[in-house]
């Protein structure tokens, strides 16, 4: 069977301790089970660092991009910004867990 090429997206406000966690951990999943791959990181106007890891995520993996909201536009705004983002075929989103992003593909 043909793997898919996934484009996977989480929103993330004041989540600077997690946000370098979730991308290391999608991009280890996606590099399982997609051909061609991309993660998203959507900053929801984070007050803290959540956007500058992302910024400094992305620069170092071509494979990651962000969007960044200009103040705090909620959940859903965040959300609608990630998939205009997604490029590939299937997209699918998360929160930022770590504990769930296995489960996307694996179930």
């Amino acid at each position: 069977m043909k793997k898919p090429d996934v484009s996977l997206f989480f929103p993330c406000v004041s989540d600077e301790k997690t946000v370098e966690i979730v991308a290391t951990k999608a991009i280890a999943v996606l590099k399982e089970v997609a051909a061609d791959y991309e993660v998203i990181i959507v900053d929801d106007g984070s007050p803290d660092r959540s956007g500058e890891i992302a910024d400094r995520l992305a620069r170092g993996n071509p494979a990651i991009s962000v969007v960044h909201h200009p103040r705090n536009l909620g959940y859903g705004a965040a959300i609608k910004s990630g998939f205009a983002k997604a490029r590939c075929e299937w997209i699918c989103f998360t929160d930022e867990t770590t504990s769930t992003m296995s489960a996307i593909f694996t179930n």
